[in-house]
C-alpha cells in the first residue's frame, strides 16, 4: 500500500529542488496543494498528486485508452 503522502524523494524528483522552500514554491506553481510541516518542508498528499497529474510518480506514460469509433455506430441511409 502506498503512503498517503508523497515521500521526500518523490517531492525532490517532481520539483528538482533540494531546499524545502523552493520545493514548496515549485510544487504550488505546478498546481499542487502544499501544506508545510512544522520544520518548513512541504507535504503533498498522494491523492492530490494523482488528481493534478493523473498518474503515479515515476510511472511510464503509456498510450491513452482507445475510444470507441462512434462514426461506425451511425446508421447509413
Amino acid at each position: 500500500m502506498d503512503p498517503i503522502y508523497l515521500t521526500d524523494d518523490e517531492l525532490y524528483h517532481i520539483s528538482k529542488a533540494q531546499r524545502p522552500s523552493t520545493q514548496a514554491k515549485r510544487l504550488r506553481d505546478m498546481g499542487f496543494t502544499v501544506v508545510l510541516r512544522a520544520d518548513g518542508s512541504p507535504l503533498v498528499s498522494r491523492a492530490n498528486y494523482l488528481k493534478v497529474t493523473g498518474g503515479e510518480p515515476g510511472a511510464p506514460r503509456g498510450r491513452r485508452p482507445a475510444e470507441p469509433n462512434f462514426s461506425a455506430l451511425r446508421r447509413r441511409a
